[in-house]
């Protein structure tokens, strides 16, 4: 949220493996909002670059594939969340017509064991304040 560029892509250096996109990195059930570039990939002066090099057009057609549950967002107040941006007393609580009260999945394979399947994205569910009391924000 509020970030210059919301996903990057940096393929500038080494040599770029394109076909991790959209084979081996996954970002799913993400929401991007109020960024200027939501997406960017760069490949510029990369002396190793593949035969086909992503654009920023694809990375962000991957993005939004309508399977992998993923949001853009035009304005941070959309997202929803309690006053995130309040650094006295921030609360990064979805609220009940949050964007990210729902949206969770946890079909993919990497995500069999480990976690905690829940149906919000991102660490609280509303009203859950597991959070507060004890967590510093400077």
């Amino acid at each position: 949220m509020g970030w210059p560029v919301g996903v990057y892509i940096d393929a500038t250096k080494g040599v770029p493996v394109n076909n991790n996109i959209p084979y081996s990195l996954f970002i799913q059930n993400s929401i991007i909002a109020d960024c200027a570039e939501p997406v960017k990939y760069s490949i510029t002066g990369n002396t190793n670059p593949p035969q086909t090099p992503n654009t920023t057009q694809s990375i962000l057609t991957w993005f939004n594939t309508p399977a992998y549950g993923n949001s853009i967002l035009q304005n941070n107040t959309d997202v929803g969340l309690g006053a995130p941006f309040n650094y006295a007393n921030p609360d990064f609580n979805p609220t009940a017509s949050s964007a990210a009260a729902t949206g969770a999945s946890f079909s993919h394979v990497k995500l069999n064991t480990g976690f905690n399947a829940v149906t919000y994205r991102g660490a609280c569910t509303v009203g859950n304040t597991w959070w507060k009391g004890w967590t510093k924000f400077n």
